[in-house]
């Protein structure tokens, strides 16, 4: 008796692969980093995340100098989107203070990205009309409402869909423990064992 899987599992890319599909990208936005004279442009490609998408992680080697970046956002297996956006990413001296760490299984530290510090330099949108954000304010919280349950909108801060909670974040649920990669969650778990 022959048995079908019944979920789809991405087969991941292998190093030479993802090499490939980068130099790739990168060809095609060539012509660019030669017109703004810069022909050995720091590049890479990223996957947003997030709900909604709109943030990504790097190394402190791609973000951590004051050299720009430059970023084509790509699906999961490094194929571009219709659009073939790139943005550029100018040096934040306050990244270690303003971006989340995060540590992957490996114990690489990484950091994570809010879209809104890129500036879109081909694409649909002129760059004046978005700016490189180099402050970014944390919304103010009323303690008092901080388990209100809202369901219009998902903030990733503060929430997330099913589908993307870790195992880890199981974890943290079932044990009642602040585990979690996830602030917010370690925050509820906090704060529901103190009552």
């Amino acid at each position: 008796m022959t048995m079908m899987k019944t979920t789809s599992q991405r087969k991941s890319l292998s190093p030479d692969e993802r090499k490939k599909r980068v130099a790739e990208l990168r060809e095609y936005h060539q012509p660019y980093f030669e017109s703004v004279g810069e022909p050995r442009a720091k590049f890479t490609a990223k996957m947003l995340y997030g709900y909604p998408a709109d943030k990504s992680k790097f190394f402190y080697s791609e973000i951590g100098s004051d050299v720009p970046l430059y970023v084509e956002f790509v699906t999961w297996d490094y194929r571009p989107s219709e659009e073939r956006k790139l943005y550029m990413y100018k040096f934040n001296p306050n990244y270690d203070e303003q971006f989340v760490k995060e540590q992957t299984d490996s114990g690489i530290d990484m950091y994570v990205v809010p879209l809104e510090h890129f500036r879109l330099v081909t694409g649909d949108a002129s760059p004046v009309s978005n700016p490189i954000v180099t402050h970014h304010e944390e919304p103010k919280v009323n303690p008092q409402a901080s388990l209100e349950l809202d369901f219009d909108i998902i903030n990733p801060d503060e929430d997330c869909p099913a589908d993307n909670i870790t195992l880890r974040d199981w974890a943290a649920i079932l044990l009642k423990a602040p585990v979690s990669r996830k602030e917010w969650l370690n925050k509820l778990i906090k704060e529901s064992c103190q009552k």
